[in-house]
């Protein structure tokens, strides 16, 4: 699932899935917060958002944070369901946690999408464009390279 999407939600809070990305999504959700300091909701298949959990606590917490960012990310996952006409309802505390109101982005982020408020994806889009943040994502790429080529050497 790829693309940037502009939807609407409608006053119960359903937004409509794009049809390209839909066609890829079964019916049974799991829409969770983003985790901190980012504030968008991501949307997975049930399924995939169980190994998406399994990785990412792949053992009970033994910290505060890591039990905090598992209350954040997993006891506030809600199930959901798409329904016949392609739209998901977003629980109203989700939506205001993201400030999600009428105006929405969709992106499709391979296994799962995420969902923004139209201003904070605007906001992060603006940053993402600034001087800083392409000095920032030069140095990941050459990073990313360099570990590529090193893998490449020792023949994994």
């Amino acid at each position: 699932m790829i693309g940037t999407f502009e939807v609407s939600a409608d006053q119960a809070g359903r937004i409509t899935v794009p049809l390209a990305l839909r066609r890829r999504l079964g019916d049974d959700l799991v829409i969770c917060p983003s985790m901190p300091p980012e504030r968008h909701l991501l949307v997975y298949e049930a399924s995939a958002f169980d190994a998406f959990r399994a990785r990412l606590f792949p053992h009970e917490p033994v910290t505060q944070d890591a039990l905090s960012l598992m209350r954040n990310t997993v006891a506030r996952a809600q199930e959901v369901r798409l329904d016949k006409a392609g739209r998901v309802l977003v629980p109203p505390r989700l939506r205001t946690w993201a400030g999600v109101d009428e105006a929405v982005v969709v992106l499709g982020m391979g296994a799962h999408l995420e969902v923004w408020s139209a201003a904070s994806y605007e906001a992060w889009a603006e940053m993402m464009d600034s001087e800083e943040a392409a000095l920032r994502f030069t140095a990941l790429r050459e990073e990313m390279e360099r570990a590529n080529r090193a893998a490449a050497g020792s023949g994994s």
